[in-house]
């Protein structure tokens, strides 16, 4: 006689081996779906690096041209003072 805790029964195992081969199915699936994340994660990281770049880029970009504009302005202002000054541009 088998003791009761080693009595199985067939039915119970036979589903439950079912359940697992049925959940087992869908593993290279989920590996394929994985890896698609995983590439177009890469492939976002890489685009956020080259915006972050372009920002830089720009900013100094736009640095530059803020001190160009402050030096053409200061330029200008003296110029106009001089002229001022001298007389010019008066009727």
């Amino acid at each position: 006689m088998i003791p009761e805790k080693c009595q199985f029964d067939i039915a119970e195992i036979t589903t439950n081996i079912a359940i697992i081969l049925e959940r087992v199915k869908v593993l290279p699936e989920m590996a394929k779906k994985i890896e698609d994340i995983d590439k177009n994660q890469s492939r976002l990281c890489t685009k956020v690096t080259r915006n972050e770049q372009d920002i830089k880029d720009l900013e100094k970009k736009s640095d530059n041209w803020s001190m160009t504009n402050s030096i053409v302005s200061a330029v200008t202002a003296i110029i106009a003072g001089i002229t001022g000054l001298l007389g010019f541009g008066q009727k």
